[in-house]
Parts: C-alpha cells; sequence; structure tokens
C-alpha cells in the first residue's frame, strides 16, 4: 500500500512540475514576444508604408495620427501594363482613408525592369494608376528596388532608375525617391549617380544606417492601435515624406 501512495505522489509531484515548466516556457515566449514589440517600437515611426496585405477596412487611419504617424506610403503599383501589371485593390480606400485623417499619402512601385525601356514603361504605368486615383501632385513616389531579378550591374540598374525618375518627372510628379536595403546602396546601383531626390533605406537594425538616409525603415515590427499586426515602420528625417507643399 506504501509503495502504491508513493507511486502516485511521484506521478502527481511529476506532472506538477512539467506543469510549472510548460507555463514558464510559455511565459517566457510571451515575455520574449513582448520584448520584441517594445524593441520595434523604442523608436516613434512617422510614417507607415502599407500595401494590399493592410486592408483599408482594418486600419483606423485617425488612431494612427493620433499616436504621432504623419504620412503613410502606399503600394500602389507593380510591373508595367504590357507585362503581367499588377496594381493594388486596397488603394483606393486606403488613400481615401488616410486624407480623411489628414495624414500625407505617398506612394511605391515595385519594380520588375531589365532594361532602360521597361523603366520608362513602369513609370507609365505607375503614373496611369496615380492619375486615375488623382492622388495630390507633392506626393512622393518612389522606385522599389529590392526584386532579385534586376540586373547586378550597377551602372545598367542606375541608368534604369534614372530612366524611370525622369518618365515620372515628364509625367507631372516631381517628387521621386528610392527605397532598397542598406546592402543595395554602394554596391547593387551607383548610389551619387542616382537622380532621387532623397533615399529611403531599408536596415532593420538598432544603429540609423551611416550613409545619408532621408527616411529610414527601421522594422518590420512596429504596433499601432488602430491595426492588428505588424508594420513597417520609418522615421522621415528631411520631412520629404511628411511636409506638404505649400
Amino acid at each position: 500500500m506504501k509503495k502504491k501512495i508513493f507511486l502516485i505522489l511521484g506521478l502527481v509531484l511529476t506532472a506538477s512540475f512539467i506543469g510549472i515548466m510548460e507555463v514558464k516556457a510559455v511565459s517566457k515566449q510571451k515575455l520574449s514576444e513582448v520584448d520584441g514589440v517594445e524593441r520595434s517600437n523604442a523608436r516613434k515611426a512617422n510614417v507607415i508604408d502599407i500595401s494590399s496585405h493592410q486592408k483599408a477596412d482594418d486600419i483606423d487611419f485617425d488612431k494612427w495620427k493620433e499616436q504621432g504617424v504623419e504620412a503613410v506610403v502606399i503600394k500602389l503599383t507593380e510591373g508595367m501594363e504590357d507585362g503581367a501589371p499588377y496594381y493594388n485593390p486596397e488603394a483606393k480606400g486606403q488613400i481615401e482613408k488616410a486624407l480623411a485623417a489628414g495624414l500625407k499619402v505617398n506612394f511605391y512601385h515595385y519594380s520588375w525592369m531589365t532594361s532602360s525601356e521597361n523603366a520608362i514603361e513602369e513609370a507609365d504605368w505607375f503614373s496611369k494608376i496615380a492619375d486615375q486615383y488623382n492622388i495630390p501632385k507633392d506626393s512622393v513616389m518612389a522606385l522599389d528596388l529590392e526584386n532579385p531579378i534586376l540586373t547586378q550591374d550597377a551602372s545598367e540598374l542606375t541608368n534604369q532608375a534614372n530612366a524611370f525618375f525622369d518618365r515620372m518627372i515628364e509625367n507631372g510628379y516631381p517628387k521621386v525617391d528610392v527605397y532598397a536595403s542598406l546592402s543595395w546602396f554602394g554596391t547593387r546601383f551607383i548610389t551619387e549617380e542616382l537622380r532621387a531626390d532623397n533615399y529611403w533605406v531599408a536596415s532593420w537594425s538598432e544603429e540609423k544606417p551611416e550613409i545619408d538616409t532621408g527616411m529610414w525603415q527601421f522594422t518590420d515590427n512596429y504596433q499601432l492601435e488602430g491595426y492588428d499586426g505588424p508594420l513597417d515602420g520609418n522615421i522621415d528625417f528631411t520631412g520629404f515624406y511628411t511636409q506638404r507643399e505649400e
């Protein structure tokens, strides 16, 4: 009988120990998640970039503004009209709601270009959709360079990007910018030869990039009331994305 009692007590204590360890493990995981959020929010983002993944109906832009957000950058297009064109189906709602909340709206185009001719065609597609939505002319129109298919020839990619910028300016959108990871600046294109007015640098780190950075995308895990999920947080150092023209 005593052996049975000791055996039962041993099983109970073992189960309790396992339960405690599981709770500790879960708690540690939760603390890690919270710590990650706190670290991503250690800096105050004043610009958030969004795409079709962030549905317009899921965002409370008024709450974003209350928390210090001044502007958004909306993915508008991808590719070119004659080559599997894409435009963001959420853009119309995102633009309307952001403007209604008093935020400045800006846009980016994800590039698939393989030549300067492609770059011009992509700029025309970007401009065409922008015209359809009648976006403010002081909006920044950024070229997103991150697609792995883009040429490895730095001089050629620089020429393609400049062809894109020139066409955007011709099409009536004078505020152009380039978005890329920090590692691309000075390696995948010749930074000082770009005809962009600003550099939007993605570097998810604790320190601001050492290169001349107009806007810094410092995290992809920014948290804001008004949206249930992680966001890309940016700091606009120059006012290029946040200030409106008189």
